[in-house]
């Protein structure tokens, strides 16, 4: 059983993780935005405009990756939901098994 909680606070902790590093790169996307509409506004020059069109391509580059990290966390957290539906109708089976259910657990996880 402490193996099964192990896991379940690594994957945990993983999915916190990536959650967090998806609120990051929102916050680092929206600041190259940020940059980008500043630069629109005071820079009219044309190597300004060449300037701002690299600077948009990365920020679409960089959304298209962020959509990406969202779709691997929400990919992670559908995972675990998953698991512990799993574990909990193989708890729901195994206690259906009698007395028999620890020694049974025990082999199938060791």
């Amino acid at each position: 059983m402490a193996l099964l909680s192990q896991q379940d606070a690594a994957m945990q902790q993983g999915i916190a993780s990536l959650e967090h590093h998806v609120v990051a790169m929102m916050q680092a996307g929206q600041t190259a935005e940020r940059i980008n509409d500043e630069l629109r506004q005071g820079y009219i020059a044309g190597s300004s405009t060449t300037f701002q069109q690299k600077v948009q391509e990365w920020v679409d580059n960089y959304q298209a990756v962020m959509r990406q990290f969202e779709k691997l966390a929400s990919g992670s957290s559908g995972v675990k939901q998953t698991l512990d539906a799993a574990e909990e109708e193989a708890h729901m089976q195994g206690g259906n098994w009698g007395g028999t259910s620890q020694g049974v657990y025990s082999a199938l996880a060791g």
